[in-house]
């Protein structure tokens, strides 16, 4: 930003018309920007900031002024030309809710600050990635650059299509519906997920990051080999299996054993308990009995 403004100073006799707009519409927002931040009136700043650009190019920022202010209880401008080019996230605010993060107010308007290009100047403040963003990421607020779903990467250099790794399939009683069982995706959504059995290709469904459901026309046959693909282009080259109906999965196998082993012995200790029970109120009853007999004779 100084080194802007520093041009802009050494530039005063500069004809700003022969700059492309896009180029005049930079360095007018940066210099009305540099002017408020110095702690320029606001009126002040846009009488320098047309004295200098004039009507070079179609600035996105209000600095393109018809004569007269309005009255309003923001104190904006009522008037744009034409032909400018504004900034659509720029909300008609009070001054005193103009506070996210890098956000700036002018015009009766806050706006985000130049460079600024995500977000949202009034619900959530505005922000910018540096590199910019690979062109199949999004730029986010707290995490920088994140590739778009379905792709992996770092978000700046590469984002590649993710391929996804089969871990096992089943299907269900009616043979049709098939579970197909993925590695973790940092994604839950969209929901629309693509399956190839053979040469046909289906519509699934992402139930979770690591399940997809897909539901042929026909019942499977024996042999059944599926193949999972996010964007029905690249599918995975497993060809795994399709088993029948739910087997157990083996890494569960020794837990289930576990507890079934603690219920049958559960069992027999309740039954142990109850035998026992039983056997001491035979016992007293046999005590009352003789004690009884003594007492007649």
């Amino acid at each position: 930003m100084n080194l802007i403004f520093l041009l802009l100073k050494s530039c005063q006799n500069f004809d700003f018309e022969d700059l492309s707009d896009a180029d005049s519409d930079v360095l007018a927002q940066a210099f009305m920007e540099r002017c408020l931040d110095q702690g320029g009136e606001e009126n002040h700043c846009r009488e320098k900031t047309i004295e200098m650009f004039g009507t070079a190019g179609n600035t996105r920022i209000d600095i393109h002024l018809r004569g007269g202010l309005d009255t309003s209880e923001t104190g904006g401008v009522s008037e744009i030309i034409s032909k400018g080019k504004r900034d659509l996230r720029s909300r008609t605010v009070p001054r005193s809710e103009c506070t996210k993060p890098h956000t700036i107010y002018y015009g009766g308007q806050c706006h985000c600050r130049i460079f600024y290009d995500f977000g949202d100047p009034i619900d959530s403040g505005c922000w910018r990635c540096r590199p910019r963003c690979h062109n199949r990421a999004t730029c986010t607020m707290h995490r920088g650059c994140q590739c778009n779903n379905f792709t992996l990467g770092d978000g700046y250099r590469r984002c590649d299509t993710n391929i996804p790794t089969i871990v096992r399939s089943y299907s269900k009683p009616d043979r049709k519906t098939i579970f197909v069982t993925i590695k973790p995706v940092p994604w839950e959504s969209p929901k629309t997920v693509f399956c190839r059995f053979n040469n046909i290709i289906v519509e699934g469904t992402l139930l979770s990051n690591t399940t997809v459901k897909c539901v042929r026309k026909n019942k499977k046959k024996k042999n059944t080999k599926v193949d999972i693909s996010w964007d029905s282009i690249t599918f995975t080259k497993q060809k795994v299996l399709v088993s029948d109906i739910e087997e157990v999965d083996s890494d569960f196998a020794p837990l289930i054993l576990i507890v079934v082993v603690m219920f049958v012995l559960l069992a027999f200790y309740f039954i142990f308990l109850y035998k026992r029970k039983e056997s001491k109120e035979k016992d007293f009853d046999r005590m009352i009995s003789a004690f009884e007999q003594k007492g007649k004779l």
